[in-house]
Parts: structure tokens; sequence; C-alpha cells
């Protein structure tokens, strides 16, 4: 308990004046000197004086506005003065501590819900607490597994219709500030209103509202090796290591929750010297969620991929394929150190080139991606079974250094239930995905102008003047689907299982969509396969569909049917099995064991 802020604070409301210009703030919200002056018919310099004492006490707090012209406003804040025998013997408080219950956040994440922080941004735009309050008890009684922080705005909302002049004024305000911190809530409120609308209600799910970032990234560490961090070339595995580490924190400052060292064991053979320590040392200080790409086989890229710069002048063009020896050895001790430090933010994504070394592959807790497949390209970065990075969109360098920043998740079951036949359905897919793609368009201005301004993005280079540490233009913008068994069963009267034609249809469709569009955005089709997402839909739908359950992206209960639609998933796609299942199974992009 702190005696002196409970002091200042008592010292504060000497007057009965000051306790009327509470009263006034906490019914009528933010005021202005003058308006307080007036309403309760105290002298101008009288009231500033008050106002300044109670500023300084923590009671209220003030902001200066443009409007017609610069105008200072008071909020009252949110306090408590509580004083008895029993708290000055330190006996606990009984007062009711605020409801905690999970939440989405603007970022797409799970995470907790925070009075404080929620209606911190009402009480600075002049919503008084006492309606607060309301809105509080009314998301109280709405809330369920799976809400946003956006639906507890809206639920806020419709508890103050009796005042709705005042609170839309609010809302206004906290859109424009939010424009002006440069958010995507700010500029889809203002762009992309429909989206925003569809998002509400759940026809889909729009990620990340708030400022741009990245959600991963798949590092180069070819790249590093040659560049470095600021233009210092790696002459040794351990300055190529150590690289990689700062590497990983900075991106990791501009967002990015899961890393990729992808094809690890290939572009580091040519450092190898056998120094197993270091390598060790090294993936023991990831703390951050990553996965590390071992190729087993030699790739595709090992052939055409030069060790050194692109243009050597007259010098031999090594490339990877020369380190076919060192990058197997490395792929098993690699594979050795990360079974036995057993480390749960760290898994393996073993590429198989030819699909006939299993060996080395364990018998679960790891990825395994068939990389033999006609529609797999020069490569494929793989983070999780989350983001496929493929080398297709503009060459193997772009398989690498590349990340995803932003995700609209589509609930197709909604799409299916709202629509009358398949034609319908198909329609109405054609132009939601449309507007999707539109929309990605305004967002990737303002992403690359808050990336292009970021320093961390553009680093120093070994060769020329700066290089593009990350080409946020390279990144990807995903579109997700979910509940794909749900929608056949649907629009057919038959599971996914039962009727593969149809979903192979919509899969189709929806790829074709996107590679029909013009834009020059890395734009891609994945599953969606987060248990909050999903819960969200399902919650929003029950009442729409009575089912009390989607699959997640397009899992079936045959990895067939589910394998076969791998290759139109260009932006993501994994399957949940064992390993005797999937050296059976041969057509299948990523699994995880």
């Amino acid at each position: 308990m702190d005696l002196e802020k409970i002091s200042q604070q008592i010292r504060a409301l000497d007057k009965p004046d000051k306790l009327r210009i509470l009263i006034l703030l906490a019914e009528e919200g933010r005021k202005s000197i003058s308006s307080v002056a007036r309403e309760l018919k105290i002298h101008f310099s009288t009231t500033h004086k008050y106002l300044e004492q109670l500023e300084a006490a923590s009671l209220v707090h003030s902001k200066t506005v443009k409007e017609d012209r610069l105008k200072r406003y008071f909020y009252i804040k949110d306090f408590i003065i509580a004083l008895s025998p029993a708290l000055l013997a330190g006996a606990t408080h009984s007062e009711k501590k605020s409801e905690t219950f999970k939440v989405i956040t603007d970022e797409g994440e799970e995470g907790w819900f925070d009075e404080k922080i929620f209606i911190q941004m009402y009480l600075e735009a002049g919503v008084p607490k006492l309606i607060i309050n309301i809105g509080l008890n009314h998301i109280a009684r709405h809330k369920y597994d799976g809400i946003t922080i956006l639906e507890l705005r809206n639920l806020f909302r419709q508890a103050m219709q009796n005042i709705i002049a005042r609170v839309e004024t609010s809302n206004k305000q906290i859109v424009q500030q939010n424009i002006k911190r440069k958010t995507y809530i700010g500029l889809l409120n203002y762009v992309a209103p429909e989206l925003m609308e569809k998002h509400s209600r759940g026809d889909i799910f729009i990620q990340n509202l708030w400022r741009p970032r990245l959600f991963n990234f798949v590092h180069d560490v070819r790249g590093l090796g040659l560049h470095g961090i600021d233009g210092k070339a790696a002459k040794n595995m351990t300055e190529l290591l150590d690289q990689l580490l700062t590497s990983i924190q900075l991106t990791h400052k501009l967002g990015a929750k899961s890393h990729c060292l992808d094809s690890f064991n290939y572009v580091l053979a040519p450092y190898w010297r056998g120094d197993k320590e270091t390598l060790e040392k090294f993936l023991n200080e990831i703390k951050l969620k990553t996965y590390i790409g071992i190729d087993i086989d030699e790739p595709k890229f090992a052939k055409e991929i030069p060790v050194t710069f692109w243009a050597e002048g007259s010098r031999k063009r090594i490339t990877y394929a020369e380190y076919n020896s060192a990058a197997a050895e490395l792929a098993v001790i690699i594979t050795q150190i990360l079974q036995s430090k057993k480390k749960p933010n760290m898994a393996p994504i073993f590429k198989l080139w030819s699909k006939t070394n299993w060996g080395l592959i364990p018998d679960k807790n790891c990825y395994v991606a068939n990389m033999s497949n006609n529609w797999q390209g020069t490569n494929t970065s793989y983070i999780g079974g989350e983001t496929r990075i493929d080398s297709s969109w503009r060459g193997w360098m772009t398989s690498v250094r590349a990340g995803e920043v932003e995700n609209i998740v589509i609930n197709l079951p909604r799409i299916a239930k709202r629509s009358g036949d398949e034609q319908q359905f198909f329609g109405s897919l054609k132009v939601l995905m449309g507007d999707i793609v539109q929309t990605y368009g305004d967002i990737a201005e303002l992403t690359n102008g808050v990336f292009f301004k970021n320093k961390r993005v553009w680093r120093n280079s070994a060769q020329t003047k700066k290089w593009k540490f990350v080409p946020i233009a390279h990144s990807q913008y995903s579109i997700s689907i979910v509940g794909l068994n749900e929608a056949v069963q649907i629009l057919s009267g038959k599971s996914l299982e039962m009727n593969s034609e149809l979903g192979m249809c919509i899969v189709k469709f929806c790829s074709e969509l996107i590679k029909q569009d013009d834009t020059p955005l890395r734009i891609a089709l994945k599953e969606e396969t987060s248990e909050r997402i999903i819960a969200r839909f399902v919650n929003l739908d029950k009442k729409l569909t009575n089912l009390s359950h989607y699959t997640p992206g397009v899992v079936c209960s045959d990895p067939t049917i589910s394998a076969a639609m791998h290759v139109y998933l260009n932006g993501g796609h994994c399957i949940k099995t064992d390993k005797k299942t999937l050296m059976n199974l041969n057509d299948f992009g990523l699994a995880r064991l």
C-alpha cells in the first residue's frame, strides 16, 4: 500500500468543488478547463488550479488535441482511494478482482484479457467510467472461447446504444489514432470496411490488425556468410554462426516468432572443419522457436548455386554439390545434437530429395518433406507446419531471406452454408478471394513503407554499399482455408473422404484464383491449423451450421486425399501421421511425425 500516494490524493480532495469536478468528468467524459468552469460555475483560474492539483495526484490526466486550434482536455483516471484500520494493519483487501479470460489479440496471438489495457483507450477517448463498467458487464455475459479483441470492442459498442453520439465520436478518434500509428486496423477501416465487417462476423479472420511485422522468417545462411551482418564476410564457421545468432535476434525484433535455418547442413558444409563443440554451442544458444532444415541426399539446387558470389570472373565456379560428403556428415551430427538436447523450441525438418534414405529420420518429433515430387521446385523452405516459402515464385534465392507478413483465414463452412448450391458457393468464394487479394495490395503499400524506414532491414554489404537483409517485397501474404471437410459435407451431404472430387475442385479453384491475379505480391494458399481461430468460427456458426467442430485446413481421415491436395497449397500444408504410413505415401509435401 502506497501511503504517500494516498496521502497526496486525500490532500488534493480538500475542496468540495474538486469532488464536483471528478463527478462531472466521470459522468460526461473529457472536458476542457473552460467547459468545467462554465458548467460548475467556478472561476476559470480556480478551475485551472484545481485540475492541475488533481492531475498531480494522479486522479485525472490531460491531453492537448488539435481541433480548430490546440485545446487541452482533462480525463478522469481509473482510481480507488481506500483506507481503513484493516488496510493499515496489512489485511488483505477484499475488493473483487477483474475477471480474466483467454482472447485472440489484434496480432492473431493467444493472450489473456487485460481489463486495464482494454479500457485505457476508451478512457483517453473521453468515455465516462460509469459507462465503461456497463460495457465490461456486457462483455462478461457474452464472452466465449476464441473471442477476439475486435469482437470485445464490438460488444462494448452494443452496450452503449443509449449514448451512441458520444461513443461514435470516441470510436472515430480511435480509428484516427490507429491510422496515425500506421496500423492495419486503421487502414482497413478506411479502405476495406466490407472486409472488416466480414472479419467481425466470422466469414474470415485477419490474423494481424496491428502494426506491420514478420510472423516468421527463413534466414539466408549463405548470404550471411558472404555479406555478414555489417559488411564483413565470415571467414570460418564460428564467425558465420555468430552472424546467424545476430540475424535471429534482429528478425525477432521485427516480429518474427518462428525462424527457419533451411538447408542448414549444405550451406554450412563449406565451413565445416569437424568442430562439433562449436556447432553444439550454437544450437544451445538459440532460445526462440526455430526449425532446422536438413537436406537428405543431394538437393536440386546443389549443382546450380555457387558457394561464393555469383560473378567471380575467371575463377572456378564452385557449387554446393562439391560438398556432398561434408553435408551428409553434418546431417548426422545435427540430428544427433537435436535428439540429445530435446529442446522443445527446436525441430528438424528432413527434406528427402530422392525419398530413398529414411534411416536418419526419427520415428517421432520431427517433420519430413518429400522434395522428389515433380511439383516441388529447386527448393522450398518450410517453417514448421505453418508456412511454406516456394522457390518457384522467383527462383532459388526467394526460398530464403523471406517470411510471412499477413494471413487471412477463410471460413469455408460458413460460405457453404450461406450458399444455395455449389455454383453459388464458387461464385461467393471468387468474390471473397478477389476482395482479399485487392486488399493485400493496400496492405503491402503500408508494410513496405514501414519496413523501408526500419534500419534493421538494410545492412552493410561486403560487395556493395547495402544489401536487403529483409527484402520485405519477397515475403508472403497468405490466404488460409479452414473446414474443407465440413464445407464438402454441407454442399453434397458427403464427407471429404467420400467426395474427394468436390474437395479437390474447391482447393484447385482457390489456387487458380491466386495464380490468375497479376499482382507482383507473393500471395499463397495454405491450410489453417490454429485451434483458437477454428474455435472462434465454430462458436460463431453454431446456430447456422449445427456443427460442433471444424477440421483444420484439408485434414481428412484418409491421408492420401489430403496429400494429393498439397500441390495446390503452395503457402503451407502438413499431414500429421506416423513414419510407417508416410513411407508408403508417395505424394506429400510435408508431414509431422
